[in-house]
């Protein structure tokens, strides 16, 4: 559980490499504006060219950006119904980053090679001996969609805005699953020949052919705390990290999505609300979510820590321009 955790993390940290040299970039840039005066706009292209005191809150303005930032690189298309309410719709792209790792298995134990049952069954499956490690790799799913509405409330003043909206994306945020396909078909087929398996201690009598019957063999799996992860029939075995699909967003920022002139910078900071991420294991049983009742010590731990990230933190640069 522990190695399944830290892989977790180590793909979500990949998202957040820019964060720290980001916040300097924005405290700098908001600390700046807000002390601006309205005779001394902060950026110079924000000027009052255009149709700036225009009333209507029909869209007038049309604007696109790109940038970069914890949510990957992102792309808007905007409006502005005002100057004091803005729209914003795009896509957060984050490439799909692999980790690889090694899952260590529960032993055989019970039996050696000598035995004539289980020297026939290794046989049978065209293996050497049965693994004591899986090579899994995990993948970053992190692309997302939003949908933004921007608040001017000092429009004449300068470009602060406060933000509301939502991001969109797959509750599936980090997957984790077996390199090679049927990786542990003969491990499977291993557990399918033990008979009275006790639940908790998962020993249980290995029976092959007409070969006499081997008591006291334990099966082969993942110890997951309590939890036992027994591979598929199809010899595999899969993991994941879930959030909400819709995940609200409030942030504040600094900058117009549709620039005053042709081009802009906008910097935004905030938090997406993603609820309590889960794990989900997929094996033997078919797909189950982790608890911290079943998967003790380490695992729950982990399970512990881990329901504490409800928020994600969200930090964008752009560079805008406007099209009309």
């Amino acid at each position: 559980m522990k190695k399944l955790f830290v892989l977790s993390c180590v793909m979500l940290g990949i998202t957040s490499v820019h964060a720290q040299v980001l916040t300097t970039t924005v405290q700098d840039t908001v600390a700046t504006t807000v002390q601006s005066t309205p005779q001394y706009p902060t950026f110079s292209y924000f000027s009052e060219k255009g149709n700036s005191g225009s009333s209507s809150f029909l869209p007038n303005k049309l604007g696109a950006s790109l940038g970069v930032g914890t949510t990957g690189v992102t792309f808007d298309l905007s409006t502005q119904f005002s100057d004091y309410i803005g729209l914003r719709a795009g896509v957060d792209w984050v490439p799909n980053v692999k980790v690889n790792a090694d899952l260590d298995l529960s032993k055989v134990s019970g039996l050696s090679n000598t035995d004539p049952a289980y020297s026939q069954f290794l046989a049978d499956n065209g293996v050497a001996s049965l693994p004591n490690n899986l090579k899994v790799q995990g993948k970053l799913n992190m692309t997302t969609f939003h949908f933004l509405i921007d608040v001017y409330p000092f429009a004449e003043f300068n470009s602060l805005h406060l933000t509301v909206g939502g991001y969109f994306g797959s509750k599936k945020i980090v997957k984790v699953y077996n390199k090679d396909e049927g990786a542990l078909k003969a491990v499977s087929n291993f557990n399918s020949s033990l008979t009275g398996v006790d639940r908790e201690t998962h020993v249980g009598t290995f029976i092959y052919g007409s070969n006499t019957p081997i008591s006291g063999v334990k099966q082969i799996g993942v110890e997951l705390g309590d939890y036992f992860l027994e591979p598929t029939t199809d010899g595999n075995l899969n993991a994941s990290i879930q959030v909400a699909g819709f995940r609200p967003y409030v942030g504040i920022g600094i900058g117009r999505a549709v620039p005053r002139n042709r081009i802009g910078v906008q910097c935004d900071l905030g938090c997406q609300f993603w609820g309590t991420p889960d794990v989900y294991v997929n094996g033997k049983n078919g797909e189950e979510k982790l608890t911290k009742e079943n998967t003790n010590g380490e695992g729950g731990d982990a399970l512990k820590i881990l329901s504490k990230i409800t928020v994600y933190p969200t930090l964008t640069i752009r560079l805008t321009g406007r099209i009309f």
